[in-house]
């Protein structure tokens, strides 16, 4: 009985106190009773009785919670008497259409059948919780018909067991009763794959179903095996593809339903097939890969570029479920390639100089790719030792071949590096560099089969390449390769005329911008491999760059990675001291901020107002407002000649530069703005270097030398004049005063003083505008980085 909130329990003459778990379970119970009062010593008490009517659902509901919370005695009664009837279900599926299996159910409880989802159904006034269990399994994989008028006429025929297999005998057929019932279906393709893929064998654990023969014919089948087997032939790689007990004229179909992230194919013959953990997985790779047309899959036998060997291998190698066959010549291209590390090429004895470790895994790297006439594009990071990497290569291929003759295509400001590096590690190798007025270049074009190193800049190989449309290289070397990251300029263009035996490109940034940067230069050096352009931004730049797609990014990677070699400063140079980079946040001056946020204001309006088609035929403009954004945030001076405002990030940039050089650091300080820099400068009162672009290549040299001497404490430098080409090991403080899109750039720069040959830690200070468009670049920045390093790396 209840006092209260609280329950007692009067036992034996005792009144014991309920705990509140136990009261929580029992009152519940006893509410669904009818109940007298009575009253024990002024307390009130309950007497629960119960009508005939509910004594199966106490038998099969009550009961069994109560036993396990008090002593249950019975007087005068069998409690067995009450167990209610045992139910009977029974379903019933008929492929009515193509696309359509429709079903009835039922439940008896020893009598005639009633349809399990008729509101009447009611032999005893009780039902048993199954039922609803039923119904609801049921609803998953089926559909009530909304208009009853549509339900079926009563079944008939031959019906099997859903569980037997076809080809057992008659005996498990059973010949179904004129009954009709509430009429559920099943349509489509999605909803009977759901049924066949083992909502029939749930349905068979609550109840007895039966199907009909057309039914009982479909199946699902598991994914085929697939067999690939792959060789080399006269250059070229031969694939033959087999599908085990498939129709290849099926397979294009598969594919498809793979593609679109579906679980399962139906086949022709209306069967399913499953398409998870399977080989399927591995042969979509390859089609999507290697751009495999239907007609090529239905053949079973197609034949590649060599190049794609090591592409077809990692697909394979890291299939599960694919059976693989290697020729031995395909093998040993593989070995020679990955296991470049434990390669037999010797040094040329010639070589006036020693490798450092991760150097001659570069040579062995180079040298395979040499030897199985491919190319590559080694991606060290600035102040690796490319150059000599590539050098080295030059004599062992000397020596192996008399008439070896290379071109080497290089920045302008970096000609005369490659011959002083031609001459300090080979000086037994010819060189020259093609430079001058056009009827010098002329001459020295002409005799350049009798030197085996030629060099010339990018520029003027554009305007001279109908020059060398007679002649053959042995070697073609794309130095600072970044400068043909777009297809569509004239140096990029001009490349492709020239005839060369083998093409290498090198670059600390293959991905600066976009993913076309790396393509572009893939296509000067290994023509093809990346597909066309429409075709690499259709299946591979387009849904990595918008759609973030993982898989197609692997598919990138696992393609450049074999011909593309990356090491880090950080992972191959123990020695070499750290580099810390931090940015320095700076608040606009007052006036600074009124002239940028009316501006930031004009263009957000301008965009506002403008619809995708007037966007991009006012590009152009709207670039030169994002200019005059960041040049806001330097200073407003570089916009306005009378502005005397002020400037929050020229005065951090004087106390750092102050701070710094009293410290006795030696610092870089570098700008997208020769105008910032050329502001500095005015407000800077002490000794400095200025490197602006337009300097001679002497005087650059002079200026080199002067700051690695330790007579000049800064050197103010363009970002663009120098990123490249130049050694600054003496500076050990590197100043950005601007942000660029080009996280690539900042890195190219920063290591004109962290690289070889630096003994002092460097410190990388960033200047950014805080609530501008900087934060937005520096943003930026950290995405493409993670991208790039994402696709060098091959993850």
């Amino acid at each position: 009985f209840e006092c209260g909130n609280r329950c007692f329990v009067l036992f034996e003459n005792k009144l014991w106190y309920c705990t509140p778990e136990f009261t929580s379970r029992v009152l519940p119970l006893l509410s669904l009773f009818r109940a007298k009062n009575t009253s024990f010593y002024g307390i009130n008490k309950k007497e629960y009785t119960l009508s005939e009517q509910d004594y199966a659902s106490f038998y099969s509901h009550v009961l069994p919670s109560l036993k396990g919370l008090a002593e249950i005695k019975a007087e005068k009664l069998n409690l067995g008497e009450w167990a209610p009837p045992e139910p009977l279900f029974t379903m019933y599926l008929h492929k009515t259409e193509e696309n359509v299996i429709t079903a009835t159910a039922f439940v008896s409880y020893g009598k005639e059948q009633q349809d399990l989802f008729a509101s009447s159904t009611d032999t005893t006034g009780w039902h048993d919780p199954k039922e609803e269990q039923l119904r609801q399994c049921i609803r998953r994989y089926f559909r009530e018909e909304e208009n009853p008028s549509d339900a079926p006429a009563a079944f008939r025929g031959v019906l099997w067991a859903a569980d037997s297999e076809a080809a057992e005998g008659d005996e498990e057929a059973v010949q179904v009763a004129p009954s009709k019932g509430t009429a559920l279906s099943a349509q489509g393709d999605d909803a009977l794959w759901a049924l066949f893929n083992g909502g029939l064998a749930e349905l068979s654990e609550l109840a007895e179903v039966y199907v009909d023969d057309a039914i009982r014919r479909m199946k699902v089948r598991p994914a085929p095996t697939v067999t690939i087997g792959v060789s080399l032939s006269n250059g070229l790689l031969d694939m033959n593809v087999q599908v085990d007990q498939m129709d290849m004229r099926e397979i294009a179909g598969i594919l498809s339903s793979y593609r679109l992230r579906k679980k399962y194919h139906r086949l022709t013959n209306g069967d399913f097939l499953a398409l998870e953990d399977s080989s399927i997985s591995a042969l979509s790779e390859l089609t999507e890969g290697l751009t495999l047309n239907d007609s090529a899959l239905q053949s079973g036998h197609v034949q590649l570029p060599a190049y794609r060997a090591l592409y077809v291998d990692g697909v394979l190698n890291e299939s599960q479920n694919v059976r693989f066959s290697r020729s031995r010549d395909f093998r040993q291209m593989i070995r020679e390639i990955r296991d470049y590390h434990n390669g037999e090429y010797s040094l040329s004895t010639a070589l006036n100089a020693e490798l450092r470790p991760y150097q001659a895994d570069g040579f062995q790297w180079l040298c395979a790719l040499y030897d199985l006439n491919l190319g590559g594009i080694l991606a060290d990071d600035m102040g690796l030792g490319k150059t000599l990497q590539m050098i080295a290569l030059f004599q062992h291929a000397a020596d192996t071949a008399p008439r070896f003759s290379a071109l080497v295509i290089a920045p302008t400001s970096l000609l005369y590096n490659w011959e002083s590096e031609v001459r300090r590690f080979v000086p037994q190798l010819s060189a020259q560099i093609i430079a001058g007025n056009a009827a010098e270049r002329e001459a020295l074009i002409g005799r350049c089969e009798k030197y085996q190193v030629n060099i010339t800049s990018y520029d003027l190989f554009k305007r001279d390449v109908s020059c060398y449309a007679e002649k053959a290289f042995s070697c073609l070397v794309l130095d600072e390769a970044q400068y043909i990251k777009n297809a569509a300029t004239k140096a990029a263009k001009s490349i492709h005329q020239l005839r060369a035996a083998h093409r290498f490109a090198m670059t600390g940034t293959p991905v600066e911008n976009r993913l076309s940067d790396l393509w572009s230069i893939f296509d000067c050096v290994m023509p093809g491999y990346l597909y066309s352009y429409p075709v690499f931004r259709k299946e591979i730049e387009q849904p990595i760059a918008r759609e973030e797609d993982e898989i197609v990014q692997r598919r990138l990677g696992r393609m450049v990675s074999p011909f593309l070699l990356r090491r880090k400063k950080t992972d191959v140079l123990k020695d070499l001291p750290d580099k810390l980079e931090e940015n320095v946040y700076i608040r606009l001056s007052p006036e600074q901020e009124k002239l940028y946020r009316a501006s930031r204001d004009q263009l957000a309006y301008q965009l506002a107002h403008s619809n995708a088609e007037e966007v991009k035929r006012d590009r152009m403009k709207i670039l030169a407002a994002l200019t005059r954004l960041r040049q806001l945030c330097c200073s407003p001076a570089l916009c306005y000649e009378d502005y005397a405002g002020g400037s929050g990030k020229v005065d951090a940039c004087m106390e750092i530069l102050q701070n710094a050089v009293s410290a006795g650091h030696r610092v870089l300080v570098f700008s997208q703005f020769t105008s910032m820099l050329e502001l500095l400068i005015q407000q800077w009162d002490g000794d400095y270097l200025y490197l602006s672009g337009k300097d001679q290549k002497q005087a650059r040299r002079d200026m080199v030398e002067k700051f690695q001497s330790g007579n000049v404490p800064v050197f103010f430098i363009s970002l663009k004049a120098g990123g490249t080409g130049l050694n600054l090991t003496a500076a050990d403080v590197v100043i950005h005063c601007d942000p660029w899109w080009n996280v690539a750039a900042q890195n190219q720069a920063t290591d004109r003083a962290h690289r070889i040959g630096q003994q002092n830690t460097v410190n990388v200070l960033r200047l950014v505008t805080r609530d501008t468009i900087e934060e937005k670049i520096m943003a930026l920045q950290e995405k493409k980085s993670a991208l790039a390093d994402a696709v060098v790396s091959g993850q």
